[in-house]
């Protein structure tokens, strides 16, 4: 795997992704950040085991690949980096070669292969929320997300995307928030409403994502 990316592209995205690590994951390679270079873009993936965070923007790729580098390294070593281009190689999938102008460095590769297996959802529904917008929704209702686990669903907010409205509810067994979107929505052919309950750590993390 060779490419070579803006440096502060390549450290907004960590900074993005680097956000799903666990301070404990509950496997080595969860410490990483999973790099996949192909098509003319980057792709960055963080998880913890149950939330993932992946972030793409476009990069010159001479040989497409993937490898998983140290999260939290990485980064540090990227912010460390001058402003302009940063090539990054591997080519034996044992160490990164990192280049910025005069600068280089190296960090051990872990091995691709053993990172979990990202599926895509299937058979559910997407629907599009102007960001400033959901942002301002997460805002005014986390918290009322409750923390008990012994309460696991109310863990989560209700999202509702209707045609013409989305609510965002939490409720946490004593307090109940609830916002409101009024605006046009475009859904999949034969629905009129769209559902998800999704976990107030999601929420959490979106909420300082979004501009």
């Amino acid at each position: 795997m060779i490419f070579s990316m803006n440096a502060q592209d390549l450290l907004e995205g960590l900074n993005t992704v680097t956000r799903a690590l666990s301070a404990r994951p509950a496997k080595q390679i969860l410490e990483g950040v999973l790099i996949s270079a192909d098509d003319g873009r980057v792709q960055l993936t963080c998880s913890d085991g149950s939330l993932v965070i992946e972030y793409t923007n476009a990069a010159a790729i001479q040989e497409e690949g993937q490898a998983v580098l140290p999260g939290r390294l990485f980064t540090e070593l990227i912010r460390k980096m001058p402003a302009g281009t940063v090539s990054i190689s591997v080519t034996d999938n044992r160490t990164a070669t990192i280049r910025c102008m005069k600068n280089r460095s190296n960090l051990a590769v872990m091995n691709a292969a053993e990172y979990p297996e990202i599926n895509p959802l299937s058979g559910g529904s997407q629907v599009k929320i102007p960001q400033k917008k959901l942002k301002d929704m997460i805002t005014h209702v986390v918290f009322a997300i409750a923390t008990d686990e012994s309460r696991q669903i109310l863990t989560g907010s209700l999202l509702e995307v209707s045609r013409s409205e989305a609510r965002l509810v939490a409720l946490d067994g004593f307090r109940l928030s609830m916002q409101k979107l009024f605006q046009p929505f475009e859904l999949p052919e034969g629905k009129d409403i769209v559902k998800a309950i999704i976990p107030g750590k999601v929420l959490n993390e979106l909420s300082r994502i979004l501009p």
